[in-house]
């Protein structure tokens, strides 16, 4: 059987499948229905290996413009885009996050935190008070220099600074461009100041001071009214010597913007010392 074996794969070799029925004939005298068969199965047999030679030529063709390591294109530029929120609506490869344009001041914050303006209820025995304030924080901290982590529209940008110190560097505003379409230039020389996070006093006082009985996971609390709180919070920044900031990120009615949204990239800017206190990536989204 051994000898019988390597004279088919021989045959095979020399003749093609084909040769198979040579053998089938010479060695095994086999009935007429049998080759019937085997023709059958040669012939499926031909034709997957057809198709698996197709598919892997399709891809020797498909992969021979790309790095043998890292599989992209030898001609695609390979992007570090951070922790961006959402895909580019232009397609094609992002841009990376323009880290570049912010010199860091130096100056750190006591304080950063996200969360949004917005409802809550403050439950007091059987009575429940609907308010507005800063709800959903979370605390958060530079992940590179002095840029924070990505925002996305709606998102509250909260930080507190030495009073002292924040005085003494002079006067910020925020400057931002667009990620993906650098030709744009500076939004804050083309677009309203409601369409970029312009206003860095955003919250109110009494927003950031919520009502006792509230469910937001935050034990400091303010009974009374809304001017009560607010209050205290003015107080409580006194007694701690700091300046409050916060920013809203805010959606767009700007034609220019693509629907659903672009990366913007923006940082809080001084113009005569050319730093920067932070910068940030957010994705605004267009109404």
């Amino acid at each position: 059987m051994r000898i019988v074996g390597h004279t088919i794969r021989h045959i095979i070799g020399r003749a093609g499948f084909g040769g198979v029925l040579i053998v089938m004939a010479s060695v095994f005298c086999l009935p007429t229905h049998a080759y019937a068969q085997v023709d059958r199965i040669l012939d499926a047999a031909e034709r997957e290996i057809e198709r698996r030679a197709q598919r892997e030529i399709r891809d020797v063709i498909r992969n021979a413009g790309k790095d043998d390591e890292t599989g992209r294109d030898r001609d695609t530029p390979i992007y570090d885009t951070g922790a961006g929120p959402a895909p580019t609506p232009h397609g094609g490869p992002e841009a990376p996050k323009p880290v570049w344009l912010t010199q860091c001041d130096g100056l750190r914050p006591t304080r950063i935190v996200y969360g949004q303006l917005g409802d809550y209820i403050a439950q007091t025995g059987m009575s429940a008070q609907r308010n507005t304030g800063f709800v959903r924080q979370r605390e958060v901290d530079f992940i590179q220099g002095c840029i924070l982590p990505d925002l996305r529209s709606g998102e509250v940008l909260y930080l507190e600074y030495d009073k002292q110190a924040l005085a003494a560097k002079g006067d910020f505003k925020t400057q931002c461009v667009k990620v993906n379409d650098a030709g744009y230039g500076a939004v804050n020389d083309r677009e309203s100041a409601d369409d970029y996070p312009a206003d860095d006093s955003y919250l109110r006082p009494g927003h950031l001071k919520l009502a006792c009985g509230h469910s937001e996971g935050i034990s400091d609390c303010v009974g009374g009214t809304d001017a009560d709180r607010g209050q205290a919070a003015e107080r409580d920044f006194r007694n701690r010597g700091v300046t409050p900031l916060s920013f809203h990120m805010m959606r767009t009615h700007q034609a220019a913007t693509p629907a659903p949204g672009e990366r913007l990239y923006c940082h809080y800017f001084n113009a005569q010392s050319g730093l920067s206190l932070f910068g940030y990536e957010y994705y605004r989204e267009r109404f």
